[in-house]
């Protein structure tokens, strides 16, 4: 995806409206950490499509799984409240 195509397609899925600068500044962070890699567009040498790496893959999973854990975390804390409260 270019920088634009991320910026409608987080409005679309979140409701939210992220500035040209905001992408741009993070894509950039993103691809010189080895996370994204970014290549013109065939025929249009001023469109970049931003691509995973094979690390970005490992650390989006690994973020992934941090946050489904720290979710579990708090879902099975909230239980374990709800249960001790009507003892």
């Amino acid at each position: 995806m270019c920088g634009l195509e991320i910026i409608k397609e987080i409005n679309r899925k979140y409701n939210v409206l992220l500035s040209q600068g905001t992408v741009y500044t993070t894509l950039y962070k993103l691809k010189k950490d080895g996370i994204l890699y970014a290549e013109f567009e065939k025929g249009n040498m001023r469109t970049k499509k931003y691509s995973a790496t094979g690390e970005g893959k490992m650390t989006i999973y690994k973020k992934i799984n941090e946050f489904v854990n720290m979710e579990m975390n708090i879902l099975n804390s909230i239980q374990v409240q709800t249960i001790s409260a009507s003892l």
